[in-house]
């Protein structure tokens, strides 16, 4: 199961290269200027799908050696839609439609910027469920760290607060994205979209922040060597760049709505592209820790049946 996991994305990334290479001119090659950063988009959404694609072949590699035994769960489940749907939100960003990214508005036809907008909607929407199924895996990782019951609170109010964001989101996003239907413009009626939309990255940040605070708060009152619990922590911690990611997006939020918002907003969707990618990233990095585990002790392959199945596994290194 796990090795068609792996093949499946191997022909994932070889279709993605297949179809870059048949979508280049012959003898131009890409062309970027300055009224022209949409390749960059590009190039750097395969990019980063590539490796989030390897992420997961890591994740599902380490679980297949070092958690054999156990059944598949709803985090993998978690795991494998998130992953589907950030494949889907890269899918938009590279499609014909979405080339008015980081292109001078003048540029771009009115039919050009309508299909654009309307593929927005369906990038929106994506962004918001990949971010937030990944979110919810981690939130059923932390759940089984500790018995604590304010521990377990805590964990569940998170969970509930991420559902929140996620319902909340994808409504507005409908809202928000309401009058491209009739007017290819943006619109700024009695919707606020930059309000909404600082409101989706503040909340974003804020959980991905309580997904750090909570594991330490976790694991660093534990009897355990000190360079253990460092080395644990920083399988959390990692969510950092997922923090700095949201808050660059959140810098480059104002582009949107400038004149030329088309080019000017370059930077911001590039920003949302790392806040994918880093947010994927460290859900999977959170499965590593097993692996480091058994290759400091020699148990690649041995003791799986009683290295790891406890509900609590703390409760074993503490």
């Amino acid at each position: 199961m796990h090795l068609t996991h792996v093949s499946i994305v191997y022909s994932a990334i070889n279709m993605a290269i297949h179809h870059v290479r048949d979508n280049v001119p012959k003898g131009k090659g890409v062309m970027v200027s300055e009224s022209n950063l949409n390749p960059i988009i590009q190039m750097t959404t395969w990019l980063l799908l590539a490796i989030m694609s390897l992420m997961l072949c890591f994740r599902q590699l380490t679980r297949c050696f070092i958690k054999a035994s156990r059944s598949f769960s709803w985090e993998d489940l978690l795991v494998l839609v998130s992953f589907a749907f950030a494949t889907g939100e890269s899918v938009t960003m590279i499609i014909p439609e979405s080339r008015i990214l980081g292109m001078d508005l003048s540029l771009i036809s009115l039919q050009e910027l309508s299909a654009g907008n309307k593929v927005g909607l369906a990038r929106d929407l994506l962004f918001i469920l990949g971010l937030g199924f990944s979110k919810l895996s981690v939130y059923l990782n932390l759940i089984v760290l500790s018995p604590n019951t304010i521990h377990r609170r805590m964990t569940h109010n998170l969970g509930c607060l991420v559902v929140i964001w996620m319902i909340t989101s994808l409504i507005g996003t409908g809202f928000q994205h309401a009058s491209i239907w009739s007017d290819p413009i943006r619109s700024e009626g009695y919707f606020n979209q930059r309000a909404f939309l600082t409101y989706v990255a503040a909340a974003n940040l804020s959980t991905d922040s309580i997904l750090i605070v909570i594991p330490v708060l976790i694991i660093f009152p534990l009897r355990m060597a000190f360079a253990v619990r460092i080395t644990l922590l920083s399988f959390y911690v990692a969510r950092i760049f997922v923090i700095i990611a949201t808050i660059c997006q959140l810098i480059y939020l104002p582009r949107l709505f400038e004149d030329d918002y088309t080019l000017r907003s370059f930077p911001y969707y590039i920003c949302s592209q790392l806040v994918q990618f880093t947010s994927f990233s460290a859900t999977c990095i959170v499965y590593f820790w097993p692996l480091l585990r058994s290759l400091q002790s020699g148990l690649m392959a041995a003791n799986t049946n009683t290295t790891f199945t406890s509900q609590f596994p703390l409760t074993k290194l503490s």
